[in-house]
């Protein structure tokens, strides 16, 4: 019976293990694009770039938020080193670059830290959706369009929040940006 016991112990041990593992894991953050309006000019002829970030009626963003991701699509911008200057949006509707990068927040699933703490990978995947439009300035004409979705890992208690999830999405709404560059 004593061998038995350790046996039946090592097996509930190890699906305690598994099933623990498998809350906590999951795959990598990513992000996902499908261009509606394929960039048809090399964005090489734009030197100014401003960005501006709304939200949709339906699911408002906090300034935060918003903030984060108008923050992060510059700094992607400015990272890739193709334009003169990055900018973002003047509120008055000043046109300060010749390219405008709109992107809308069109939906936002969140997770938390503090859910992600308590829940770890059952609190599920933090994801942003956005549809990222080109206008050039000069001529008022839409040059690109695309719907950029941003998801979190999910996996840890160190990742898979809303900001990693819009990080994701600011990777995404870059990389079409400079698709055609």
């Amino acid at each position: 019976m004593n061998a038995t016991y350790r046996k039946q112990k090592r097996f509930l041990l190890l699906a305690v293990l598994i099933g623990t593992g498998f809350c906590l894991m999951s795959c990598a953050a990513s992000n996902q694009s499908i261009v509606k309006t394929p960039i048809a000019t090399s964005l090489s002829l734009y030197k100014d770039v401003m960005v501006s970030v709304t939200h949709a009626a339906a699911n408002p963003v906090d300034d935060e938020e918003k903030d984060m991701l108008v923050k992060e699509i510059c700094k992607g911008l400015e990272l890739t080193g193709k334009f003169q200057q990055v900018n973002v949006s003047d509120p008055s509707g000043q046109k300060i670059g010749e390219l405008l990068v709109e992107a809308e927040v069109i939906n936002i699933n969140r997770v938390s830290r503090a859910a992600r703490v308590l829940a770890g990978g059952l609190a599920g995947l933090a994801s942003v959706e956005l549809q990222v439009k080109l206008v050039d300035q000069k001529e008022n004409k839409l040059i690109g369009e695309t719907n950029v979705t941003g998801k979190s890992s999910g996996g840890t208690i160190f990742a898979g929040t809303t900001e990693e999830a819009i990080k994701e999405a600011a990777k995404g709404a870059v990389a079409f940006v400079i698709s055609t560059y």
